[in-house]
């Protein structure tokens, strides 16, 4: 039998146990549509977003467990999400991080500091005065820092969040960000990062598809769909996606490189994804669902 975890009945009671953490946007959608479909919404955790789809939610460190800060735990309290943060915020004095070198990134891990960063560009500043700060949090305690000045450094940014998110199991976001004044902003990558990027993107499309795998197939598996599934495969030093489609099985797909299409006379054949969206009346993109899938209306004949 599993122990209840006793949780505070107020949130000065809270108080002391609070801290922020970074959430990604598709990890928390996903985990909405896992507890929505258990009848348990309310335990979903309470994010507010901040920029592209990094966002911040609350977590209670208790000694027996870590609990997100979920609506029914505002509801428990009568407060607000912001209130929650505010006091979150309020332990940013005790945060504990921890600095090493990938290369010339920095990688700096502590939950608490992630999240103050996300909130407060100058947390990484004294780094390096007068630089430009680039980051990515490809997980929930990580944050991979690098210079737009450098575009070495930012190599070795995104090679660290791919490796970093290749081991997470509180995986974020792989979008980068620059310091804009005060506040982050969206960062276009110099083209010198262009193959670490490639792994980058093509390691978060593994990470996210195959959660979003295990979220979907139950619903999915109702109606009599399979969901495909996104397989990485590396070939001299460079990623690709691929996913299976069976001639004859009613099914979604991911947004891969390759489709691999398996005919029913036993044919196997490798097209590119984009070959087979382009011929109308093959694949409908699903609605409501995010990371993004197509159901196959008809198997290609191509």
């Amino acid at each position: 039998m599993v122990a209840r975890v006793a949780l505070p009945e107020t949130l000065a009671e809270a108080r002391p146990h609070l801290f922020a953490r970074v959430a990604g946007a598709v990890a928390v959608s996903l985990q909405q549509r896992t507890l929505a479909a258990q009848g348990a919404f309310d335990a979903a955790e309470e994010t507010v977003p901040v920029v592209v789809d990094y966002a911040l939610g609350a977590v209670l460190d208790l000694p027996d467990a870590d609990v997100p800060v979920s609506a029914s735990l505002l509801s428990r309290w009568g407060v607000g999400f912001e209130a929650v943060l505010a006091v979150a915020e309020e332990r940013r004095a005790q945060l504990e991080a921890s600095i090493d070198r990938v290369g010339t990134a920095h990688v700096i891990s502590g939950v608490p500091f992630a999240a103050a960063v996300l909130r407060d560009p100058a947390a990484v500043q004294q780094l390096r005065p007068g630089g430009t700060p680039v980051i990515v949090i490809p997980d929930a305690g990580t944050v991979v820092l690098g210079f737009a000045e450098e575009p070495e450094s930012l190599q070795w940014v995104a090679k660290a969040a791919e490796h970093v998110l290749a081991g997470s199991s509180r995986w974020v976001s792989a979008e980068p960000l620059v310091r804009a004044g005060g506040a982050w902003e969206p960062f276009v990558w110099p083209a010198e990062a262009a193959a670490d990027v490639a792994r980058l993107n093509r390691r978060r499309d593994s990470v996210q598809y195959g959660a979003a795998r295990q979220a979907l197939q139950p619903a999915f598996e109702d109606e009599g769909v399979a969901v495909a599934e996104l397989v990485l495969a590396e070939r001299e030093g460079a990623y690709s996606t691929y996913a299976t489609l069976v001639e004859g099985v009613e099914s979604v797909v991911p947004r891969v490189d390759e489709l691999v299409l398996a005919s029913a006379d036993g044919r196997v054949t490798r097209v590119p994804f984009d070959e087979v969206a382009a011929v109308p009346g093959l694949l409908e993109p699903v609605e409501g669902v995010t990371p993004a899938y197509s159901r196959v209306r008809a198997f290609p004949a191509l």
